[in-house]
């Protein structure tokens, strides 16, 4: 009979924990920061099954966005500068249960988390 009351109490807390976490968010906040020698065009960014779009970033100037951390994810952003050339990659990760605050930054050849 204990081991009974004990899968029982188990399963009880199991969904309670399920529920209570449906219902709380947790925020994101990207900034795409260029220190490159080019001005940006546009920039996609696509981070828990969500899409966004920057456009017209300058040398030296920064965007950012801000998302709902919805699972375990990371960063896929795709850069194309004024001259149409264009640098794209994975990076970072999120992971759901957490809020994050990151910064990517876009050089002339690559992009890194700061």
């Amino acid at each position: 009979m204990a081991i009974l009351k004990n899968i029982k109490i188990f399963t009880f807390l199991s969904i309670c924990f399920c529920i209570a976490g449906c219902f709380n968010s947790y925020d994101g906040n990207v900034t795409i920061k260029n220190v490159s020698s080019k001005n940006i065009q546009k920039v996609t960014i696509e981070v828990c099954k969500q899409n966004y779009k920057l456009e017209d970033i300058s040398r030296g100037a920064s965007k950012e966005v801000n998302y709902e951390v919805k699972a375990d994810s990371h960063y896929t952003v795709k850069v194309i500068f004024d001259d149409s050339s264009v640098l794209s990659d994975e990076i970072g990760y999120v992971t759901s249960g957490m809020d994050f605050n990151d910064t990517i930054v876009v050089t002339d050849s690559k992009l890194m988390l700061e």
